[in-house]
């Protein structure tokens, strides 16, 4: 398989909510397609929405809730089933999402953090049988939000511990695993500074979305003070 159906049949595997399986003896399997099945791990478990059920014959439109201690967000996906690249015209509505809502996203596979503007979603180019897929959360532009993560598909079910107290967040990430990768934060600021056991870092944002590098084994907790 291509790379771009690769990460299409993880996309769909990790919102079908069934059961997952991998046949690959994954020994053989090269470190940035393994980093790709971990991700997986632990299963969503949620039954997703197929928006476009009754409208063709390969739906491409999903939509999956989800909800934990960050609050509640959602999943949304578009496969180009076709045999050449597309750039495909989506809008909230598309998803049963309130246009006049101001939306975060951030697409899993590439990572790009933006917003909804004027009710339209911009995937930019989808190769053949590609899949875009995102994390989308309501914007609060004066609170401290969870943007999303490259440790785990849901972007939040790796969040077991989220408290936003005076000029300060405090967050636990726990998955059965290693993990190492980023999280991507919304905070009104700036700047903001993480804070550890032995030392304080300052980290500038790019338009209040800041990017927090992570490694740890099951669980660790984040300090950001702004």
């Amino acid at each position: 398989m291509t790379e771009a159906e690769v990460l299409t049949q993880a996309s769909l595997t990790a919102l079908s909510g069934g059961l997952m399986l991998f046949s690959d003896d994954m020994a053989k399997v090269p470190p940035h397609r393994l980093k790709i099945a971990q991700a997986l791990i632990p299963v969503i478990g949620k039954t997703p929405q197929v928006i476009d059920w009754h409208e063709q014959t390969t739906p491409a439109k999903l939509r999956v809730d989800l909800e934990s201690t960050i609050g509640s967000w959602h999943l949304v996906s578009f496969t180009n089933w076709a045999d050449m690249s597309t750039k495909p015209a989506l809008n909230l509505i598309d998803y049963h999402l309130d246009p006049e809502i101001t939306w975060l996203m951030r697409s899993y596979w590439d990572g790009k953090v933006s917003t909804a503007q004027d009710g339209m979603i911009e995937t930019g180019v989808l190769p053949p049988h590609g899949t875009w897929l995102a994390a989308v959360r309501k914007l609060n532009v004066n609170s401290p939000g969870y943007a999303g993560s490259n440790l785990h598909i849901s972007q939040g079910l790796e969040v077991a511990q989220w408290k936003v107290s005076h000029h300060r967040v405090d967050l636990i990430l726990s998955l059965p695993r290693k993990a190492e990768g980023e999280i991507y934060l919304y905070i009104p600021a700036k700047e903001i500074t993480l804070k550890s056991d032995s030392n304080e870092t300052l980290v500038r944002g790019n338009e209040n979305i800041f990017t927090v590098p992570v490694d740890f084994i099951k669980e660790c907790q984040v300090v950001i003070l702004y």
